[in-house]
């Protein structure tokens, strides 16, 4: 795990349209996280919610999507940032704007040969599935 990094540092800021209360992502994620610690094991039985399940599925959107999409492909791709005509950093062999797309498609979590493969076959692997097909 990295040291000094958080999800609510790296989740959306703004207000989550339709949800009460005009919270942002990091006040609804404080807000399922303590509704889900009152609730047994996490399922609140009386309003049908599934807290472990909504939580992940919400970081992701309010952390990965976020970072990919309002970060690394939008003010990260400006042309300040990150430069085309010299490597990332000293002896790397690779541009500023490479590692940018690199960082996004990584927030993505696709397989690196994804387009190599059957969408069967992605999926597999996204799932953790053992069973993982071959070809294109």
């Amino acid at each position: 795990m990295s040291k000094d990094k958080n999800l609510a540092g790296k989740a959306y800021k703004g207000i989550v349209n339709g949800w009460p209360g005009n919270m942002t992502s990091v006040e609804v994620l404080a807000f399922m996280l303590k509704k889900a610690s009152a609730a047994d094991r996490g399922f609140d039985v009386t309003n049908g919610m599934d807290y472990p399940q909504l939580i992940s599925k919400f970081v992701m959107g309010a952390v990965f999507y976020n970072q990919a999409v309002d970060s690394y492909l939008d003010e990260k791709l400006n042309a300040d940032v990150k430069s085309n005509d010299k490597a990332y950093k000293e002896n790397a062999a690779y541009i500023g704007k490479e590692h940018i797309w690199d960082e996004a498609f990584g927030y993505f979590g696709a397989p690196a040969n994804a387009l190599n493969l059957q969408v069967a076959t992605a999926h597999a692997i996204a799932k953790g599935k053992s069973q993982v097909f071959s070809g294109r």
